[in-house]
């Protein structure tokens, strides 16, 4: 009977550099201001592109926004041509670090990103305006490959 014989070099330095990273990124705190500024440019993005009010469309990232109902708009015609979600910038402003109503907080190995406005929770259910998708993933991954790099 025959075999095969397999050498591997390195691999007890590859585990350690494994190892390595698997403690880097037990703390995102080093990187947690790049990861909130790539939310944010994702959410400025997103509302920079924010349907009309009266047609409502698909915003970065794939979510649709419904346009506001037509009874909304009767009582409140000052939204009609607007964009949905920028009447007042209030929500997108809530978004931006450092501004009134922004959450960015750091733990070691979580970040939580958002805002604390009242209103945002029902925005938020009608119409996603924070959410996850593959564009936005690989921005993340491209700030913490760089992390484990350095």
């Amino acid at each position: 009977m025959s075999g095969i014989q397999v050498e591997i070099h390195g691999l007890a330095e590859a585990l350690q550099t494994m190892e390595g990273m698997q403690a880097k990124l037990k703390d995102l705190r080093p990187i947690a201001r790049d990861l909130f500024l790539v939310v944010q440019a994702d959410v400025d993005r997103r509302f920079a592109g924010s349907p009309s009010t009266e047609v409502g469309g698909t915003v970065l990232g794939g979510e649709d926004w419904a346009p506001l109902q037509e009874r909304y708009l009767k009582y409140n015609p000052r939204r009609r041509g607007g964009q949905i979600l920028r009447d007042t910038g209030e929500l997108l402003n809530s978004l931006s670090i450092g501004s009134p109503g922004n959450v960015n907080e750091v733990r070691e190995d979580e970040l939580i990103f958002g805002t604390n406005l009242p209103k945002a929770g029902r925005l938020q259910e009608d119409r996603p305006f924070l959410f996850m998708h593959p564009g936005l993933v690989s921005q993340i991954e491209n700030v913490v490959i760089h992390y484990l790099e350095v």
